[in-house]
């Protein structure tokens, strides 16, 4: 059915569902202000943001007719949608799936404006439960990769969100690779990642390679991206621009909130070489579980969901080594801390 065939369609159904709107169009209710003043966008929003949270039988039929006439008025500019999107994620559990469809396909070209899509995608994938539709619609930027990361996260698709973390390190490694002839060293050591594994070595190689000719001003510099890359460079062989200072053990866990780890704690651990084992359990969470990663000497030996606990088994030489955890959710989307525990190691 054509648009025109639509809008006429749903004024219609809306004149003839509503029996007083015939017989009283002076009416003060929604459906009296559509027949009223079709091309009224105040009006129209109105309907749109508030129709919803009526107890009106006619409600939804009202709700969708304001919806065709605002895409009528404004079929160039997908931010009119805004009120219907607003109210109909509001109430989506209450929503038909053809009305859930006619939602996802409103936000959509809106979440391509950066803006829009760093504000929003959280809470459109949380509600619609469609991780999809943000991928999709994601403007391609280096903030919004990192959003539909963190996202995967927040909703608790781990798997979606391993596949991103890969992704950000390919396009870490593929932007160096463009900018290392021309940008300064402030641009390059922008790329170090402030805890890197070593999954990262690649990366980090390159960016050595590429500072040992540019002028290095610490006041001009990420210095803890700089410390970090030096650290990793003298740990794993691969000729630091400063060798790094040897540190003391570090025989306690540290960086703990309280007794729990709510983003990152690390300890050094003595091995007479043997397996160590490490048990995690969660202590605060919503229904999405903690997500830990467990380092040792900066390679991921183990990562899993938190629920309601993670064992971890590794085998070492003899000599210390850095153990860190990594708490990668480290907050529900109501901003409450997810907490977890060293229960052993």
């Amino acid at each position: 059915m054509r648009v025109a065939g639509l809008i006429a369609a749903a004024g219609l159904a809306i004149f003839l569902a509503v029996p007083e709107l015939r017989r009283a169009p002076e009416s003060a209710s929604p459906g009296a202000a559509l027949v009223r003043t079709p091309t009224d966008r105040a009006a129209l929003a109105k309907i749109l943001a508030t129709e919803l949270d009526s107890t009106r039988t006619t409600r939804f039929d009202t709700w969708r007719a304001a919806h065709v006439l605002m895409a009528r008025l404004e079929p160039n500019r997908p931010f009119a949608q805004m009120t219907f999107v607003q109210s109909g994620l509001a109430h989506w559990k209450e929503l038909s799936d053809a009305d859930r469809r006619e939602v996802l396909a409103s936000v959509e070209p809106m979440l391509r404006d950066e803006a829009f899509f760093a504000r929003a995608a959280e809470t459109v994938a949380r509600i619609t439960g469609d991780l999809s539709i943000i991928r999709r619609a994601n403007p391609g930027n280096d903030a919004a990769l990192a959003n539909l990361e963190a996202t995967a996260l927040a909703s608790g698709r781990f798997d979606e969100y391993r596949a991103f973390r890969e992704q950000i390190r390919r396009r870490q490694l593929a932007q160096l690779e463009r900018i290392r002839d021309t940008a300064d060293a402030t641009q390059l050591i922008a790329l170090v990642p402030l805890q890197p594994a070593t999954a990262d070595a690649p990366l980090l190689a390159a960016i050595l390679d590429a500072l040992r000719s540019k002028p290095i001003q610490r006041d001009r510099i990420d210095t803890r991206r700089l410390d970090a890359l030096n650290r990793f460079a003298t740990n794993h062989g691969l000729h630091p621009l400063e060798v790094a200072k040897v540190q003391p053990p570090v025989e306690q866990w540290s960086g703990l909130c309280g007794g729990d780890i709510c983003e990152r704690a690390y300890r050094d651990v003595f091995s007479n070489g043997g397996v160590y084992t490490l048990r995690l359990e969660a202590v605060q969470s919503d229904q999405t579980p903690p997500y830990a990663e467990v380092l040792i000497d900066d390679a991921l030996v183990s990562e899993g969901p938190v629920a309601p606990a993670l064992e971890v088994k590794a085998s070492l030489t003899q000599g210390y080594h850095r153990v860190d955890v990594h708490l990668v959710n480290p907050k529900t989307h109501t901003t409450l801390r997810r907490l977890i525990r060293v229960a052993a190691g």
